[in-house]
């Protein structure tokens, strides 16, 4: 579980420094290339909140069956 959050935070800081660069980089021949790489790694980041949330969910029914089965 805390490697979840150790990624999902980096996940979160990553965006929001490429947001800056965004921010800063408007006018540059990079905004196109920021921008897309900001998008990617936003549907990364989505995608890792799912396939976690689906693991946990499936560890905790099987931590509960074998609560059940001592």
């Amino acid at each position: 579980m805390n490697n979840i959050k150790v990624i999902l935070t980096l996940n979160l800081s990553i965006n929001l420094i490429l947001l800056l660069s965004i921010l800063l980089f408007v006018q540059s021949p990079l905004y196109i290339f920021i921008l897309v790489v900001s998008e990617l790694s936003t549907v990364i980041g989505i995608m890792m909140i799912f396939i976690f949330g689906k693991n946990i969910k499936e560890n905790e029914r099987i931590e509960q069956k074998n609560k059940d089965s001592i």
